[in-house]
């Protein structure tokens, strides 16, 4: 039998569709488009035609861009 050598760290990977990102954030297409396709803040994984996002670059995106002020 043929068996992958893929490291346990690397074999459950979470992918969102651009539905699942789009009602994640509460954002448009054309957001989502900008943050994928000009603004490189969001890296996705093309499948076909269709583009998934792993759910561990939207928490690196979130904790990249928007932190919480504690110091008021």
């Amino acid at each position: 039998m043929f068996q992958l050598n893929i490291p346990e760290e690397k074999r459950e990977v979470k992918l969102l569709s651009r539905g699942d990102v789009l009602d994640y954030f509460g954002i448009s297409k054309s957001t989502l488009y900008r943050w994928s396709m000009k603004e490189n803040k969001l890296p996705f994984i093309q499948i076909n035609r269709r583009k998934f996002f792993k759910y561990s670059d939207i928490e690196n995106l979130i904790e990249e861009n928007y932190s919480l002020n504690t110091s008021v």
